[in-house]
């Protein structure tokens, strides 16, 4: 994404010549021109697909001047788009092509896994995207010991926590 001079990223972006809203679309530009599109059909909290949906996204990316035209579709759990939004061949032909793919919210979490962050502000944002995505999409159990590492590796947190502790009855009044 280095080399692009700009990427727009437009949420509920309208459809031409339809009611319908593309969740999140992206849009990249070298030299002022357009290089690729993007549509992101957002399915994590479980929305059903729309008759016709995913083909009118895709129909929707060809007004676009560029070859470089991709659908990601989002569920929870792993899953292809319902017939009804598009024909399973015509999903699969756009796979096969490289211009569709599945990204699950587990996915997503392990491409965050392998992705080197830096910004600690940012290392913030990803942990509790990863926490909402394993608890609140996923339904999986907190396994977070964040906390208690933090405690343990610093002794003025680690004496107050103890204090704490012993004033326990003092604190429930």
């Amino acid at each position: 994404f280095l080399a692009y001079e700009k990427i727009i990223v437009t949420t509920e972006k309208p459809v031409q010549n339809s009611q319908r809203r593309h969740d999140i679309f992206l849009e990249a530009y070298i030299d002022n021109e357009l290089v690729w599109v993007m549509s992101i059909e957002n399915k994590l909290r479980g929305a059903s697909d729309q008759l016709r949906q995913m083909q009118d996204y895709w129909a929707d990316l060809a007004n676009y001047e560029t070859e470089n035209r991709y659908m990601v579709y989002l569920p929870a759990q792993e899953a292809m788009p319902a017939p009804e939004s598009i024909e399973k061949y015509e999903w699969q032909n756009l796979q096969a092509n490289k211009q569709a793919k599945i990204l699950s919210a587990r996915d997503l979490v392990k491409w965050l896994d392998q992705t080197p962050i830096i910004a600690p502000a940012m290392q913030n944002f990803i942990q509790q995207f990863k926490r909402f995505l394993n608890e609140e999409i996923m339904n999986l159990p907190s396994e977070s010991n964040e906390l208690t590492i933090q405690i343990i590796n610093d002794p003025s947190m680690l004496a107050a926590t103890m204090t704490a502790i012993d004033n326990t009855w003092e604190i429930y009044e």
